[in-house]
């Protein structure tokens, strides 16, 4: 939660509640790249 507030803000910005859903996806839909872009590629060697 701390990652996603410093990323997007503490708020919805939105008063209408549709509104509110769809800011709500586009930050989940951040979160998730910047936690797939973190994640490192694992190689099976052997």
């Amino acid at each position: 939660m701390y990652r996603f507030k410093t990323l997007t803000g503490d708020r919805l910005w939105a008063r209408d509640v549709a509104v509110q859903n769809a800011e709500v996806a586009v930050r989940v839909g951040i979160i998730n790249r910047v936690t797939v872009l973190a994640r490192p590629n694992c190689v099976r060697v052997a």
